[in-house]
């Protein structure tokens, strides 16, 4: 007797025979709640370690947790999203990519400009993730340009990532407008750097500033300082205790404390990242002992890796101010292109997710650069991106379903394709 596939092993499609309004209810209440979810339990695990973390112990409030207009909006898009898909999929002949590139006019619902980016900029993340995944294959492009031998040994996930990062912390010292705001404020909040002295490095890179010319650009830095802002007024070179006056004269401290302060803040960071998956998916094991520890030491590594690239920077700026006194330009340089290394203290597998992730920002701060001067404009240009990728991934899905992120892979049949 001939065996029928297991209905655990191949999602149930969506019936052809299912009404409109049952599409539409079962769709918005599914792209609701995942949406929902997941941004509420991501506030609530950081609302939970800023609180662990703080040593003023400020007071946390939960209940504005559940009621964040993020989580709200988030909800509402991908219920609209996942209606429009059941209906399109249902009604224009079972296409799931037709309805996959429609599903993404939901994102225009959402009037928040920074999660429009951050949304599209993840769903890239994962498509490329794919359309990499499936080169590298027995039967993929690569696969056959590439010599295997090649292919182990060549470190193309940190390639990937040290590059996108020298043009990203290119821009953020020099051309910031070209960065998503959002991604441009965490760098800023993360290097503790003090606009003043960013307003000094870019001046002197584009010639605006320049020491022998007298300036008051560090008048409000060196009062607030306590420093004789006579010393700051650029007529002479800018010294040590007025770039990092926590350590006066001793540009080991500083490197040091930056390294800390970074690490601290990562902390806070890694520890929803590496917690969510066994939240969701192996809730059983939270508090088995070698889960506890899989995670800390997860968050550790993570920490680290984020750590290093802030003091990274500041090293190589210390670096050559004292190796070229009055040079302001070459290790900020030198910075941007090493900072990218601490990727080697993560973890492999994770690499190339970092550099899927850091890539099209890069790609779109080079874009901004080329195009700078021109009227160069697509409205709605996150939105084609985030069509894109979902047609990438749901293609991907249909033809090579092994070569997709497995839990992505449940989340799109759970939210697209089930009944």
């Amino acid at each position: 007797m001939k065996e029928t596939p297991s209905s655990s092993t191949k999602p149930r499609a969506i019936s052809k025979t299912k009404s409109l309004h049952h599409l539409v209810l079962h769709g918005a209440l599914r792209g609701f709640t995942i949406g929902y979810s997941l941004k509420t339990l991501l506030s609530v695990v950081r609302a939970i370690v800023r609180f662990v973390v703080n040593r003023k112990r400020r007071k946390v409030s939960f209940s504005n947790v559940f009621l964040e207009k993020d989580a709200i909006a988030l909800g509402g898009s991908l219920a609209m999203g996942s209606v429009i898909y059941r209906v399109v999929y249902q009604y224009c002949g079972r296409n799931s990519v037709m309805a996959s590139g429609c599903s993404a006019i939901s994102m225009g619902l959402d009037p928040n400009s920074d999660r429009r980016t951050q949304m599209a900029l993840y769903v890239c993340m994962r498509a490329l993730e794919c359309v990499v995944r499936r080169s590298l294959s027995s039967e993929g492009v690569l696969n056959r340009i590439v010599p295997e031998s090649l292919r182990e040994r060549f470190p193309l996930s940190e390639l990937i990532f040290v590059t996108s990062c020298t043009e990203i912390m290119f821009s953020w010292f020099y051309h910031i407008d070209r960065l998503p705001p959002f991604y441009s404020k965490w760098i800023t909040s993360m290097s503790e750097m003090h606009p003043s002295l960013l307003k000094l490095l870019h001046g002197y890179y584009h010639g605006t500033l320049q020491y022998g010319v007298k300036s008051d650009c560090l008048h409000g830095y060196c009062v607030a300082h306590d420093i004789d802002p006579v010393r700051g007024n650029l007529t002479t070179l800018v010294s040590k205790d007025i770039v990092h006056p926590m350590d006066p004269d001793n540009c080991t401290g500083n490197v040091t404390r930056r390294f800390t302060n970074a690490f601290l803040r990562s902390v806070a960071i890694y520890t929803p990242v590496h917690l969510l998956p066994t939240l969701i998916f192996r809730l059983h094991r939270i508090a088995s002992p070698s889960t506890i520890l899989r995670i800390s030491y997860s968050v550790f590594r993570s920490s680290a890796f984020l750590g290093s690239f802030v003091g990274i920077v500041h090293l190589c700026i210390c670096l050559i101010r004292n190796l070229r006194p009055g040079d302001e330009s070459t290790g900020v340089l030198l910075g941007c292109a090493m900072c990218g290394t601490s990727v080697f203290l993560e973890k492999p597998k994770r690499r190339l997710d970092l550099a899927l992730y850091v890539a099209p920002m890069a790609l779109q701060s080079m874009w901004r650069r080329l195009s700078a001067g021109t009227k160069w404009h697509i409205p709605g240009f996150e939105i084609l991106i985030y069509a894109i990728s979902l047609i990438t991934v749901s293609r991907t899905m249909k033809d090579s379903p092994e070569h997709v992120r497995p839990s992505l892979r449940s989340l799109m049949e759970w939210l697209f394709m089930k009944e």
